[in-house]
């Protein structure tokens, strides 16, 4: 059994197997894992026609699974065939066609083609559950990788690369800190909480109190979260994140100034899409990293100018009941988010 750093080592010094079973709770750290392999192994242009993907709670036997392995490259030397959430390695999986796919899967590992690399993923349950005797009788077999949280040294280099990708340079001093206040999290939460503190600086140098500040400050990371939600037009996410900051006592008023601030972020790159204008010369005309401008387009054409004017409108009408009326504030803003996707 090995960890995902030896894993890696391993890939980098070419050192490939037959077969991996990935299992842990961070199914975005195994993905992530398994598509470096796939990188690794196949060469780009071949890879539709030489990986094979299956979904591992839906198998009912395991023939087409044995076929795709036993099927020789195309123009390559290797094929890959991957599994996802495999549950017939869950220990709590007690039906026979379960034990069946179970005992075939262990018996075919043994057999895998030189040609072929088999992989599977198991997502644990909960964070409290541990390997069971199901994936460690596989280790046998197979190379068994748990994919654990990234922990300090490891945090500290993903966390950086992370920013890197960005173009977003942090100082060592403020990136150990935030991984202090990451530390612990899964890799899908480390990357919004990057978004986050992006979205927050602007592009400017991220200093260490900007990272105490986020932090300490739950409340607007949900209302960014609140604001993206619209932006992408996904209603119950957005009215689970409004539940949440009324439960921590957040203001209404507050909450509907945020939304009116990311419109009037959209309707600016709007204009600027309509003027021509690139990416680039957008991030720089509004003074905003060009990545994070990307991520805003992406949310503006989502919506056509109409659909635009007619949200601020909504939130001007709203802002207005808010202060004149005595209108339960939640409810208006229930109106407005389900009213801006409508």
């Amino acid at each position: 059994m090995i960890d995902i750093a030896q894993f890696k080592t391993q890939i980098k010094k070419k050192q490939i197997d037959k077969s991996y079973i990935f299992c842990g709770y961070d199914e975005q750290l195994m993905k992530e894992n398994i598509n470096t392999l796939k990188k690794n192994c196949i060469e780009n242009d071949f890879r539709d026609f030489n990986i094979n993907e299956f979904d591992g709670n839906s198998l009912d036997n395991l023939e087409a699974i044995i076929n795709a392995c036993e099927t020789l490259p195309f123009m390559t030397s290797k094929r890959m065939v991957v599994i996802y959430r495999c549950s017939f390695l869950d220990e709590n999986n007690k039906s026979a066609q379960g034990n069946t796919i179970y005992k075939e899967f262990k018996k075919y590992l043994g057999k895998v083609p030189e040609h072929c690399i088999i992989v599977a993923y198991f997502v644990f349950n909960s964070k409290r559950d541990k390997i069971g005797r199901k994936i460690t009788a596989l280790g046998k077999t197979s190379i068994v990788v748990q994919a654990d949280r990234l922990k300090n040294s490891q945090l500290i280099k993903k966390v950086e690369s992370l920013f890197k990708s960005r173009d977003i340079q942090i100082g060592k001093t403020e990136l150990v800190l935030f991984c202090e206040k990451i530390s612990g999290k899964e890799l899908e939460t480390i990357e919004n909480e990057i978004e986050k503190l992006i979205s927050y600086t602007f592009g400017r140098d991220i200093k260490k109190e900007d990272i105490n500040l986020m932090f300490q400050r739950s409340s607007e990371n949900d209302i960014f979260d609140l604001t993206n939600s619209i932006s992408q037009k996904k209603p119950v996410e957005a009215l689970d994140v409004l539940n949440t900051l009324y439960l921590k006592g957040e203001k209404g008023n507050i909450i509907l100034s945020m939304i009116e601030r990311q419109l009037r972020l959209l309707l600016l790159i709007s204009n600027g899409l309509d003027e021509g204008k690139g990416k680039d010369e957008i991030a720089k005309d509004l003074s905003i990293n060009p990545y994070r401008c990307s991520i805003i387009i992406n949310q503006c054409l989502k919506f056509n100018k109409g659909q635009l004017l007619r949200a601020v409108e909504l939130c001007l009408t709203a802002e207005k009941n808010l202060k004149s009326t005595s209108r339960n504030g939640k409810n208006e803003l229930e109106f407005l988010i389900v009213d801006m996707m409508s």
